[in-house]
């Protein structure tokens, strides 16, 4: 991340993680202003709690970039690659 790396040239104390949840269950598209989807119906979701632990793992560890579900990045970099785009 280039953001990351001018950072961390002037101030190298600063770490920078991105986390990256995908549907997480929640109640939000059924409470939002003009409505939206049940998250809890979309496939390979998670729930607010498994995301919050792979924070407070990703917090302790200082990892830069982690996905919260496990097979994602892979699934991500072939979703790009079939659609011939750089993620």
């Amino acid at each position: 991340m280039r953001f990351r790396g001018e950072v961390q040239e002037t101030h190298p104390g600063i770490q920078f993680s991105l986390v990256s949840p995908g549907v997480v269950y929640t109640e939000f598209g059924r409470n939002a202003m003009h409505g939206g989807p049940d998250s809890r119906d979309l496939p390979h979701g998670q729930s607010a709690e498994e995301v919050a632990a792979v924070i407070a793992e990703v917090i302790e560890s200082r990892r830069p970039d982690v996905y919260t579900r496990a097979g994602a990045h892979d699934r991500i970099v072939d979703y790009y690659a079939a659609i011939a785009g750089d993620p």
